[in-house]
């Protein structure tokens, strides 16, 4: 039976919500007794507001007192648009990025980004704008709200212990191949914004930060970007080398790169996860580039029975209305940055009694999301 949308987990009762419409997602966890945390941002096309943000007060949850972390798992546009909005509606929030992106390298490219004339790609400006709130929050109250997620690291704990967090990544490597993507880039974007304007991180996903939440004796995965790797220093492959630890196989699996291929690696599946886990994706459309494909899907299923997305691959989100032509030239000249916010975002609901290991938790689908083997 379905639980009504609204209604809002109990203080002993875990939940994870995972939403995504094809070019975006965001993460809402609550891990017991009225800690909550968010993982990177999207926005609704309805009233635009961080999706996040919506939902939390649409059960009643007061984001402002509740939420104890934001994390951007790294730069992407799909991961962190209204990121800033959510830290600043957060006013008891901790931000944590990755920790390449609070060295100077990016913090020099995000700067020239979020002074840039002309339409850019909003990813370094809102982790950017998060940065400068976190560095404000902790000046007013006097004590650390800002962290950094490298491998092996503890990021936030509950006063009791009872609900940590830790960052599986990046790595030394990662972080180095990080720092030497944003020099160059930075030189790049010196040179003119025509250039800057094409600057956008795509593969690999350096600095993606994969999470795990050990919450009374229970632990989820999520996976973020983070790739396989090509060798032992990087991704998953470091990951699998140096997990923190211990801690029991997850239950919950955020899957990595929205299923693709090169999120994949059988070692996560069989070393970090218990057998037939709940498995929680969002697809990645963005022109012919579908994500995850049949391929991609037909591995997932035969590793799990207990699979679920948020929209979709394969259908098209709703165009975006028509504007008339004085008004869409208008926006041109008079807009920074912009983004599409066409399609339902769908949201997978998973809870289950904090106290009980025993109970796998039910899963609920709304707005669109489906069990991964509904995909055709």
């Amino acid at each position: 039976m379905t639980t009504p949308l609204n209604i809002p987990p109990s203080h002993d009762q875990l939940e994870i919500s995972l939403f995504g419409h094809g070019f975006g997602e965001s993460i809402v966890a609550h891990l017991g007794n009225g800690n909550w945390i968010i993982v990177d941002s999207c926005v609704s096309a309805k009233d635009n507001i961080p999706k996040a943000l919506g939902y939390l007060n649409q059960i009643s949850v007061d984001s402002s007192t509740s939420v104890r972390l934001v994390v951007a798992s790294h730069w992407h546009d799909d991961h962190v648009a209204g990121l800033s909005d959510t830290l600043e509606a957060c006013t008891n929030a901790a931000f944590c990025c990755p920790v390449a992106l609070g060295r100077t390298e990016f913090l020099e490219l995000a700067e020239l980004y979020s002074k840039a004339p002309t339409a850019i790609p909003p990813g370094p400006s809102e982790i950017y704008s998060a940065l400068q709130i976190a560095a404000r929050r902790s000046k007013k109250y006097k004590r650390s709200l800002l962290s950094y997620a490298k491998s092996d690291s503890m990021i936030w704990a509950s006063q009791d212990r009872s609900a940590i967090v830790y960052a599986l990544s990046p790595s030394d490597e990662m972080v180095h191949r990080s720092l030497n993507f944003m020099t160059r880039s930075y030189a790049i974007a010196k040179l003119g914004s025509k250039i800057l304007d094409r600057l956008t991180p795509n593969d690999p996903n350096d600095v993606a930060t994969a999470l795990r939440l050990d919450i009374n004796g229970r632990s989820i995965l999520l996976g973020s970007d983070l790739e396989s790797g090509g060798n032992s220093l990087v991704g998953w492959r470091a990951v699998l080398t140096s997990v923190v630890g211990p801690s029991a196989k997850s239950v919950v699996y955020k899957v990595a790169h929205h299923g693709a291929k090169s999120g994949h690696h059988d070692k996560v599946w069989s070393d970090l996860l218990h057998a037939d886990p709940v498995a929680i994706i969002t697809p990645f459309r963005w022109g012919a580039h579908r994500l995850p494909t049949a391929d991609d899907r037909s591995k997932i299923l035969g590793l799990t029975n207990n699979c679920y997305i948020t929209s979709n691959p394969k259908v098209d989100p709703l165009p975006p209305p028509k504007r008339q032509s004085k008004v869409e030239a208008i926006i041109q000249l008079t807009t920074k940055s912009r983004r599409s916010l066409v399609g339902t975002i769908g949201h997978i609901r998973w809870r289950s009694p904090l106290n009980d290991l025993s109970n796998p938790g039910d899963v609920e689908l709304f707005d669109g999301a489906l069990r991964l083997a509904e995909v055709d």
